[in-house]
C-alpha cells in the first residue's frame, strides 16, 4: 500500500525546497559574501580572482557600495599580504641574526604556545612581519637576548609620562580626546620611468 503525503505534509516539504534554493541561489549570486568567505578559509587567489571578474563582468550594472566593498576587500587581502609575508624559514633566519643562543627548539616551543601572529593564505602558513620584535616587546625575559640591544629604560619612562600627563588630562574633561598633537611628516615617492605622463 502507497504512503500518500498528507495535505499538510506538502507544504511543509514546499516551504523546506523553496528556501534551500533560495539560500544556494544567494551564495552563488553574492559575490561579495563569497569573497568573504574565501578570504577568512585563507584560500585569497580565490577571492581576488572572484572580485576581478565580477568587476570585469558585472562592474557597471553593480551598486556603487558593492564595487567599492568589493574594491575594498582586494585592497585588505593585499595589505594582510603585506603584513603576513614571511614564511617559517624567513623567520627562523631573522631569529638566528637578532637573538643570541637561540636554538631551533625554543622556535617550536614558542610556536606551540601562540606567541606568533600567522595567517593561513593559499594553503601557506605565513608569519606577520613584526613576528621577531614583537617577541622582544612582548616577552620580558627575552629582551636580554636581543641583538644588538635596546635600551629601553627611556623609552618606557617617557611612555608612562604620556600616559600619566594623557590620564591626568581625562579626568578634567568629558572630551574623548585629550592632549592633541600636531605631526608634520615629509614623504618621498620615487615611480618606476614612464609610470606617470609628462606633466
Amino acid at each position: 500500500m502507497k504512503h500518500i503525503p498528507s495535505k499538510r505534509t506538502i507544504p511543509i516539504v514546499l516551504i523546506v525546497s523553496l528556501a534551500l534554493t533560495l539560500f544556494l541561489t544567494c551564495g552563488k549570486s553574492n559575490p561579495l559574501e563569497r569573497v568573504k568567505t574565501l578570504e577568512k578559509e585563507g584560500k585569497f587567489t580565490k577571492a581576488e580572482k572572484i572580485v576581478r571578474k565580477t568587476l570585469e563582468k558585472q562592474g557597471s550594472s553593480l551598486p556603487d557600495s558593492t564595487q567599492k566593498a568589493l574594491l575594498w576587500e582586494a585592497d585588505r587581502m593585499h595589505r594582510v599580504r603585506l603584513d603576513y609575508k614571511y614564511t617559517q624559514k624567513d623567520i627562523l633566519e631573522q631569529l638566528r641574526k637578532r637573538m643570541a643562543n637561540f636554538k631551533k627548539d625554543e622556535f617550536a616551543k614558542w610556536k606551540k604556545e601562540g606567541r606568533f601572529d600567522t595567517r593561513k593564505i593559499d594553503g601557506k602558513t605565513y608569519y606577520m612581519a613584526a613576528s621577531v620584535s614583537n617577541l622582544f616587546k612582548r616577552y620580558k625575559d627575552l629582551r636580554d637576548r636581543e641583538v644588538p640591544p635596546k635600551e629601553r629604560a627611556l623609552y618606557e619612562q617617557a611612555f608612562w609620562k604620556n600616559y600619566a600627563s594623557e590620564l591626568v588630562a581625562s579626568q578634567k574633561t568629558p572630551d574623548k580626546y585629550v592632549l592633541p598633537q600636531d605631526t608634520k611628516i615629509t614623504m618621498t615617492l620615487t615611480v618606476k620611468p614612464n609610470a606617470v605622463p609628462a606633466g
